[in-house]
């Protein structure tokens, strides 16, 4: 266990890394002003959550199930927002709707499916991932204009 656990922390070092260095350079290409003081507060807390994210969704993924891991995780990652979205600036389109609807019943149909493997290993760390990834997404929502790839190198 401890050896997975390892194998977890090491994947998102990595491709926190690789993440960092892309931003990095493109940010010296697009020629991005300088981060405010806002974005850098915004960075902060979207890069706490988006490694709190990351990690407990490949925890999720090696302890679990990843037919009930991944799409716990992606439908919550994408539902926040989305609920955040409706909150501030109203109700999207009804297809939208009926698509967020027919996601949250294949969720709920999917991590009903029980078989004699895992059972449902790895739906708590499911649930912290996809939560912490949608609020990622919300906080880099409030990056200023014109501040991407700045704020992302912090970010990461």
């Amino acid at each position: 266990m401890a050896s997975r656990r390892t194998a977890v922390y090491g994947v998102v070092l990595l491709s926190q890394l690789v993440g960092f260095a892309f931003a990095v350079v493109v940010t010296g290409v697009r020629g991005e002003p300088v981060p405010t003081g806002t974005d850098v507060a915004w960075s902060v807390v979207a890069g706490v959550l988006g490694v709190t994210g990351i990690t407990a969704l490949y925890r999720g993924l090696a302890v679990g199930r990843m037919g009930i891991v991944a799409p716990v995780t992606g439908v919550l990652a994408a539902v926040i927002p989305v609920t955040v979205g409706i909150v501030l600036q109203g109700l999207p389109q009804p297809l939208v709707l009926v698509g967020i609807g027919l996601a949250i019943v294949a969720v709920v149909l999917v991590t009903r499916v029980a078989d004699e493997g895992e059972g449902r290993e790895g739906l708590a760390e499911a649930l912290v991932g996809g939560v912490a990834i949608g609020l990622m997404g919300v906080a880099i929502a409030q990056f200023s204009d014109g501040v991407a790839f700045g704020a992302l190198s912090i970010l990461r």
